[in-house]
């Protein structure tokens, strides 16, 4: 064989780079599960993402949606597919119930009709219903989808003939 062959090459580099000590990984693989953690609990402080995570589990309810595919039963919380699936009839509409509410206070909050003491009280509501509802949208552990894109729209998530980019935050 040849010495450009590529795998060769690839193999002899990769001989040089070190591998991880077993304390290293370990305290990667706490990272990585610290970074999870916060990453699902802020991304479920965006409504959208908290409707679209009711939405899949009223699929997964329904039976649209495979469960073991779509939620991960969490073995550190002691929970089973059996366990979880007994909890989504009475959480489910407890989970509905809470974004409604959400919305007539959110509306209440940019009415500019409502009084400030009015827009002060639905905020509290708000907040404190968001805390409650982001909870118990996380413990059911939902996997994340795959994305999907509508008709006409590239896999870099823009739309034929937009060349606009996001401004820099």
């Amino acid at each position: 064989m040849s010495a450009r062959d590529p795998i060769r090459m690839y193999l002899s580099q990769m001989g040089n780079i070190p591998l991880l000590s077993r304390d290293d990984e370990i305290f990667l693989a706490k990272e990585i599960e610290i970074t999870r953690k916060r990453f699902r609990r802020n991304i479920l402080r965006s409504f959208m993402a908290l409707e679209n995570t009711v939405g899949i589990l009223e699929r997964v309810q329904s039976g649209e949606l495979p469960f073991d595919r779509t939620i991960k039963v969490s073995l550190t919380e002691r929970l089973t597919k059996a366990q979880v699936s007994a909890r989504m009839p009475v959480n489910l509409p407890t989970l509905r119930r809470l974004m409604q509410a959400q919305r007539r206070d959110f509306a209440v909050q940019v009415d500019n009709r409502a009084c400030g003491t009015e827009k002060a009280a639905a905020r509290q509501r708000f907040l404190r219903r968001g805390v409650l509802a982001r909870g118990a949208a996380r413990r059911r552990s939902v996997r994340p989808a795959p994305p999907r894109f509508p008709s006409g729209a590239s896999r870099a998530g823009r739309t034929r003939g937009c060349s606009r980019r996001p401004a820099p935050r």
